[in-house]
């Protein structure tokens, strides 16, 4: 229920792609997650040290860019900015 799935390989340069299906998941599920409450943000993993924290409009998040082990190739539904 917390993950998007991606059916690509995940890289940087599928930002923009990510962004989209962001605002669409978002819109989709009326801004709420079933068990976990309000979206708060998307946590988009690229690499498994590496993720940036978006908006749920997609946007980046100001010093939105993580290092550190991350579960590969997801976007995240956040429940709360990290």
């Amino acid at each position: 229920m917390k993950y998007i799935g991606l059916d690509f390989s995940a890289t940087i340069e599928n930002l923009p792609r990510v962004q989209r299906m962001v605002r669409e998941k978002y819109a989709e599920d009326r801004g709420n997650c079933i068990l976990f409450g309000k979206i708060t943000g998307f946590f988009f993993v690229y690499s498994p040290t590496e993720g940036i924290l978006l908006d749920v409009d997609g946007n980046e998040v100001e010093n939105g860019r993580r290092q550190g082990k991350f579960w590969p190739q997801t976007v995240s539904l956040q429940s709360r900015l990290l």
